[in-house]
């Protein structure tokens, strides 16, 4: 048996010759069950004027004889497969677009801020909300933090990368910077 199962589903063309035989022999073989199903239904329906409808709705299905779902099954499982790499990249490229549309649109516009410690740091950074993120730089700190100015922009990663190499020589860590108060005014110039 596992042999016989082997060979089929490296020959497709086997199960389709099976069926081509076998279709007459299960026509005739459906035609008397459908026939017996009919005579049985009828006697029925004679005998409760009610049940007319059912039998008439059920015949409509009996209508249509099986070996056409195999038929059909089969050949829509050999084009599947036949066709299987072109499906799999129509529905990859399918759920990508669709993966980027739900992405919103990247945001070029931002802010460049100015945060300043206690101990007279000051922090150069970028945010789309220097407000919220001067909250949480706050949440884990103790010191109170003073938002000195932001600058909105439409590419602000340029421009605090600018501002950081200007003023590099003065770098503490990381984006902390001892900046005096006339380094903070001529960026608030420009």
């Amino acid at each position: 048996m596992r042999e016989r199962v082997d060979e089929t589903i490296y020959r497709p063309h086997a199960v389709t010759q099976e069926i081509v035989f076998w279709s007459p022999l299960l026509n005739i073989l459906f035609c008397f069950c459908w026939w017996v199903a009919a005579a049985i239904m009828l006697t029925e329906a004679t005998q409760h004027p009610e049940a007319k409808w059912m039998f008439w709705a059920s015949m409509g299905l009996f209508a249509i004889p099986p070996t056409f779902f195999i038929v059909a099954y089969v050949v829509l499982h050999l084009k599947v497969k036949e066709n299987r790499d072109e499906l799999l990249v129509m529905t990859y490229d399918s759920m990508h677009t669709a993966e980027l549309r739900m992405r919103p649109p990247p945001r070029n516009v931002g802010y460049v801020y100015l945060i300043r410690n206690p101990a007279g740091l000051v922090k150069i950074g970028r945010s789309q909300n220097p407000n919220i993120r001067l909250r949480s730089l706050m949440t884990g700190s103790v010191d109170k933090l003073e938002l000195l100015h932001t600058i909105e922009c439409q590419h602000p990663h340029a421009i605090e990368r600018a501002l950081h190499r200007t003023y590099s020589g003065k770098r503490v860590r990381g984006e902390w910077f001892k900046l005096t108060d006339e380094d903070i005014e001529s960026i608030k110039q420009k």
